[in-house]
């Protein structure tokens, strides 16, 4: 099927030789000797391809590059800018407005056909409809038009610009939200909003932030609901908000027509989400400027993870993946004070590898690093999200399991001891029988501080060592496991 182009250019010399170039070519050709005009061309045939000069008076290329490609019905039509202008700033500017290629009038009458040939061939079908409508409209029309446009693109720079100058308060979260939620209050219509960044420490709880008129039960029925439809299932638990500041609309209670929670992501990397909630029936995502606010958040979003990566290499020992030493006395010191602050239950375990010099002089360190490196990873799989577990020093692991009493507790520790004791390991094609033991004490004993709760699992590992190994031991009381 022959290719339709629009010829567009002010020099008659220059539309008539074009023109004879691209019609000897195979093309079939219409022309118009202005930019109205040729507008008015544009939608009236839906060519295949529009071939401009910029220089023309009244509306130039650039402007009609942006008025064709900024309305839905013509902005798919490929738009090829030539032209004797030179400059780089020129040929920027041209791909910059919407142009698919800056050529030279200078350039051979052979390289242009192949230039408008490799875009027509890498172009979508033409499905649209020839002459849909009779189109005209006055010179001033399509100023009033460009002026929309431009308008637009300065509404949309600024926005940008602003987003863009929040990155030095990434260190600073409630900060950097605060800012984010005025940006959005200038912008965006709603009753209340909030903003979620994913940590890249997965243990950390999910904190979602609003700016908000609402009272406690309906925004924590929201933040259920916001991270449900981010995460599919999530424990409640594992989930907390807080209010940054009122909103100064007029709080409606009906929420229900619209509600709108949009996940943020690269690729399968959640960075976090933004949540929008109104009584009025808003289409956000028709908004012309949402799609901004989106990009400028996932920058913002990218910037804080990389910040909370650098973060977590900070607090994880590098050979096993587990928490550090570091890490473990303000976990362990938070979470014997909130146990003690709600009435939860607290249980902390400690393991060690038998006879790990000896598997150290009989086989090397590679292979004692190794054996570390599998008990980590059997003790991570079968601990909930809500427990922490740490190097506690060289292989000795501790692990804090929240809300479990000492019996609840024994099941998982149990479970890991007998996994690792089951384990295939292997060197030189020898089988190497592996086994730990451990100790487990609670808050259900009246205990003073969590360096007392961390001291009485520390002496039940002893006795399980010195009991014959290979078993978990109950703090004051024994359960044998082997």
């Amino acid at each position: 099927m022959t290719k339709k182009i629009l010829l567009i250019d002010d020099s008659k010399t220059q539309l008539y030789s074009l023109k004879l170039i691209l019609s000897k070519a195979g093309f079939e050709v219409i022309t118009a000797d202005n930019a109205i005009n040729g507008i008015e061309m544009a939608y009236q045939n839906m060519p295949d391809l529009v071939v401009s000069d910029i220089v023309m008076p009244s509306i130039n290329g650039y402007q009609l590059c942006r008025l064709l490609k900024n309305d839905a019905t013509t902005k798919h039509i490929p738009i090829v800018l030539l032209t004797i202008l030179d400059g780089k700033i020129d040929k920027f500017w041209g791909l910059k407005a919407g142009a698919d290629k800056f050529l030279s009038k200078e350039s051979e009458s052979e390289t242009i056909i192949n230039e408008i040939e490799e875009i027509l061939k890498n172009a979508p079908p033409n499905t649209r409809k020839t002459e849909t409508k009779n189109v005209t409209f006055s010179e001033n029309a399509y100023h009033v038009k460009i002026n929309e446009i431009l308008d637009q693109s300065l509404i949309e720079s600024t926005i940008m610009n602003d987003f863009r100058n929040l990155s030095e308060f990434i260190i600073n979260e409630e900060k950097l939200i605060s800012e984010i939620f005025s940006i959005l209050n200038s912008i965006l219509d709603f009753d209340s909003v909030a903003i979620f960044f994913n940590s890249a420490n997965e243990k950390k709880k999910k904190d979602l932030t609003f700016i908000s008129n609402q009272d406690e039960n309906e925004l924590k029925n929201l933040s259920f609901e916001f991270f449900k439809s981010i995460f599919g299932e999530i424990e409640p638990d594992n989930i907390q908000f807080k209010v940054n500041k009122n909103t100064s609309n007029e709080y409606e209670s009906q929420l229900n027509s619209t509600s709108l929670v949009v996940p943020i992501k690269i690729g399968e990397q959640l960075l976090g989400g933004i949540g929008l909630f109104s009584h009025k029936n808003i289409d956000y995502k028709s908004q012309k400027n949402f799609t901004i606010i989106l990009n400028e958040l996932k920058l913002l979003m990218q910037m804080k993870h990389l910040h909370s990566k650098t973060k977590l290499l900070t607090i994880i020992d590098p050979l096993t993946n587990l928490y550090n030493r570091r890490h473990c006395q303000e976990v362990v010191e938070r979470e014997f004070s909130r146990a003690k602050r709600y009435g939860s239950d607290l249980s902390i375990a400690m393991f060690d590898i038998d006879n790990f010099k000896k598997i150290n002089d009989n086989y090397g360190h590679q292979f004692g690093d190794e054996v570390i490196k599998q008990v980590s990873k059997i003790v991570l799989s079968s601990l909930r999200n809500t427990d922490f577990a740490f190097r506690y020093g060289g292989e000795e692991i501790l692990a804090v399991l929240t809300n479990s009493s000492a019996q609840k507790a024994l099941i998982p520790i149990e479970r890991i001891r007998a996994k690792v004791e089951n384990y295939p390991f292997e060197f030189n094609d020898e089988d190497i029988k592996v086994t730990i033991s451990a100790g487990v004490s609670s808050t259900q004993e009246e205990l003073s501080s969590a360096e007392a709760l961390t001291k009485m699992a520390d002496e039940a590992l002893y006795k399980a060592k010195n009991s014959g190994k290979n078993k978990v031991i109950l703090a004051e009381k024994e359960v044998i496991s082997s």
